[in-house]
């Protein structure tokens, strides 16, 4: 019975195998007649960023990868290059992503392999249309005088809205905007009638409205009730917060502290009063101390095993993107002070030198200039100081002066994640402190400031375009990434 059974089963089997062994011999004769397409686009229905430097394409079957490129059209035009792999066409842009516009990628009548291989009658591919936007252009600043009187507050010109982030009755000291800018890392005081000291600063988490929460939910990260936060630093990536406090009850040094993801805190480095800066992975701090810059791991993932020391230099002012060079600066023994590029392979070359401060340097996106805002102190009645920027070429290391401001002496600066604009602001300073009690960076108050845009062209430099003044209020501006 058993027997019977199982030779029943095994003609069924066979019959099976035989009838779909049929299609598969006629496909395998006659080829595949499906026609090519396009399963997925990584940059569907996205907001994308100057981080996202490449999409994919992925298709059905390899394709001529030539008669993709071809057949792509990018509207507005986003110039790159192509490479391919299997099934993956992918494309790497050659310059950031222009901020605030919406783009239509088509892909009609790219061929597969067959037709390149053997010039067979292949059918067309299905056409494929997608699009996708980059992030606004926005960027958010504290506000002097009136309603927004040091609150931070978001102005996003794509959208043409203003929008006050932090509640009335806090004054904001300084702010770091998480990477996608749907966040901003905040450090606040409560308003008084008397100028509340920045050391008694909370720190706090505050959505601008560009993700999936609405603009101003406040979340306190960390309070003061045990050690006084004096400054805080975010990641580029926004996954460490190193935070530098001083302890109430303890007599203890000042000390660098990690902020985790879970609200833990942990002990980095005692004995750490001077400026310091994360390194854009989080993996590491760069830290001003004993007459030279201490690069001290943060995470176990870190490259570094040990503590690197750069002797004779004084502050980091900056980090490239990838982290592959940063922008510190020396305090020379004549009173002047240089800013020099230092790169991951230990090469270090003086970018400029002035008789005033560095207020601080920015790499452009490609990472070919670099921006850099400092004073320039004057001798004499004739010759006023003056506060500027100025764009240096790193391959030639030739300086182009962008903005001379006569008689400032302090002020801030932000270039634009695309490269396309730089924004700064003018600052006029007073005797008195103000209710709000907003500084500039060498300590004084500040009266009034205006913000002003400058436009860069394709290189970077503008040539017949000046600064325009937004007729914004404001200090201390910066582009959300």
């Amino acid at each position: 019975m058993v027997k019977r059974f199982t030779q029943r089963l095994d003609k069924a089997a066979a019959a099976i195998i035989l009838i779909l062994s049929i299609p598969l011999g006629l496909l395998m004769y006659t080829g595949d007649k499906t026609a090519p397409k396009i399963r997925d686009f990584s940059w569907q229905n996205r907001a994308v960023g100057a981080e996202d430097i490449a999409f994919i394409l992925t298709f059905n079957r390899p394709m001529n990868w030539d008669s993709v490129a071809a057949n792509l059209k990018i509207t507005p035009p986003l110039p790159g290059k192509f490479s391919a792999s299997g099934r993956r066409f992918v494309y790497t842009l050659s310059q950031p992503v222009p901020y605030g516009k919406t783009f239509e990628l088509k892909v009609q009548g790219a061929t597969d392999t067959a037709v390149k291989q053997t010039g067979a009658d292949r059918q067309a591919m299905q056409p494929f249309a997608s699009s996708f936007r980059s992030r606004d252009r926005a960027f958010v600043y504290l506000g002097v005088g009136g309603a927004e009187d040091g609150r931070l507050v978001l102005r996003n010109l794509t959208r043409q809205q203003t929008t006050v982030l932090t509640p009335k009755d806090w004054v904001v000291t300084s702010f770091k905007p998480y990477p996608e800018g749907d966040r901003i890392l905040i450090g606040a005081v409560e308003r008084k009638t008397e100028p509340s000291g920045a050391f008694e600063q909370k720190l706090y988490a505050v959505s601008t409205g560009l993700g999936v929460e609405s603009a101003g939910q406040t979340k306190l990260l960390l309070g003061n009730a045990e050690a006084q936060i004096l400054k805080f630093d975010l990641s580029a990536n926004g996954r460490t917060i190193v935070l530098q406090r001083y302890s109430r009850s303890k007599r203890e040094p000042v000390g660098l502290w990690v902020l985790e993801s879970n609200g833990v805190l942990r002990s980095l480095t005692q004995g750490a009063a001077g400026e310091f800066l994360v390194t854009p992975d989080g993996s590491a701090v760069a830290i001003a101390q004993n007459q030279g810059i201490s690069i001290v791991p943060i995470t176990s993932e870190s490259s570094l095993n040990t503590i690197e020391y750069l002797p004779q230099l004084g502050m980091t002012i900056g980090f490239a993107r990838d982290a592959s060079a940063a922008t510190m600066m020396k305090f020379n023994r004549d009173g002047t002070r240089s800013l020099f590029l230092v790169t991951n392979q230990g090469i270090q070359k003086e970018l400029i030198k002035t008789n005033g401060y560095i207020l601080k340097a920015q790499f452009d996106p490609m990472n070919q200039k670099v921006y850099c805002l400092y004073t320039q102190l004057g001798r004499g009645k004739e010759n006023a100081s003056s506060l500027r920027i100025s764009a240096i070429d790193l391959s030639t290391l030739n300086r182009k002066d962008l903005v001379q401001l006569p008689n400032k002496t302090s002020g801030h600066m932000s270039l634009a994640p695309d490269g396309a604009q730089l924004l700064f602001d003018a600052v006029e300073v007073a005797e008195q402190l103000t209710p709000s009690g907003i500084k500039d960076g060498a300590g004084q108050a500040i009266s009034k400031s205006t913000l002003w845009t400058l436009p860069l062209g394709q290189s970077g430099i503008p040539t017949a375009l000046k600064p325009m003044s937004l007729s914004i209020s404001g200090v201390q501006p910066m582009w959300l990434p």
